[in-house]
């Protein structure tokens, strides 16, 4: 009442409206400009997204205009012809073809030049003598774990290390690094397995998965898997949630073990790509021989 009292003393009946009717319009010019902003943005994004459409689809184009003018398509890297395994699999065993004659090259294979090689790929593969320098031959590439978080992306990579932080924070947690997976003994005892399932990280773990079915952990049960007859509870890493998902559960599993647990230290990893030679060499690839080139 007071207010009121003030205001009517101050401005006239005519001069308040006229405020009101001022303050009105401000509010609905903010609203317009704000409005127009969102809107702006919007088209800006979707202008954007709509010129890279143009772009790829002009470079689909001029590919295809290339290939049909009798130009080659680029060539193949090796790693296209890698096995990185199946869903469920730890490893990929090469298809059989039957009998190839010989000179004839296998599907999904590429050709390797013997004399091409570094000496320490060369040796790994039992190549090194001179007898094989003019040697072609038609491979397969098989990805063991290594090679397979190196050619990962940055998501999976930053999984792997805090898994690995935090596994290394246990006392008495033995690391045993195996060609298709880092294996995690407690006691002697089998605790947790790390492997690909596809492209992603599968941890299994030593606990049974029917104790957390239906909680809030994402789990899968693979009780009626024989290789997972040891560590049945398995988490697909497929975010940073299912990577804490891990972190949580290993500490379940330094329960049962009976494992003591330290200030978690994030570790250095190196992770970088490495040459076809180089993890040849390193035991990271295994080179499937499907039939020699003439």
């Amino acid at each position: 009442m007071k207010t009121g009292l003030t205001l009517s003393m101050i401005f006239t009946a005519g001069q308040l409206a006229f405020i009101i009717v001022l303050a009105v319009l401000v509010l609905m010019a903010i609203g317009v400009n704000v409005l127009f902003g969102v809107m702006w943005r919007l088209n800006a994004e979707r202008a954007m997204h709509n010129e890279d459409l143009k772009n790829k689809r002009e470079a689909l184009l001029d590919k295809l205009a290339y290939l049909n003018s009798g130009g080659e398509a680029a060539p193949q890297n090796w790693i296209d012809f890698a096995m990185f395994g199946d869903d469920d699999d730890e490893t990929a065993e090469p298809e059989s073809y039957g009998e190839i004659a010989a000179g004839v090259q296998p599907p999904n294979t590429v050709e390797l030049a013997v004399g091409e090689m570094s000496a320490r790929a060369r040796a790994k593969m039992g190549l090194k003598a001179k007898v094989f320098d003019n040697k072609r031959y038609f491979v397969r590439y098989s990805l063991g774990f290594d090679a397979k978080l190196r050619f990962s992306d940055d998501d999976t990579k930053a999984q792997y290390a805090a898994i690995m932080d935090e596994i290394k924070s246990y006392s008495g947690a033995v690391i045993e690094e195996d060609f298709g997976c880092r294996r995690v003994f407690a006691n002697k005892e089998l605790a947790a397995k790390i492997s690909f399932m596809g492209k992603r990280l599968g941890v299994a773990l030593a606990l049974d998965p029917k104790e957390y079915a239906g909680g809030k952990f994402d789990i899968e049960d693979k009780s009626d898997k024989k290789s997972f007859a040891k560590t049945p509870l398995l988490v697909r890493v497929k975010n940073a949630d299912n990577a804490d998902d891990v972190r949580q559960l290993l500490a379940f599993v330094a329960q049962k073990f009976s494992l003591e647990k330290n200030a978690t230290q994030k570790g250095r990893y190196d992770l970088s790509e490495r040459t076809r030679d180089e993890l040849i060499a390193h035991g990271s690839v295994r080179v499937v021989l499907m039939g020699e080139a003439e």
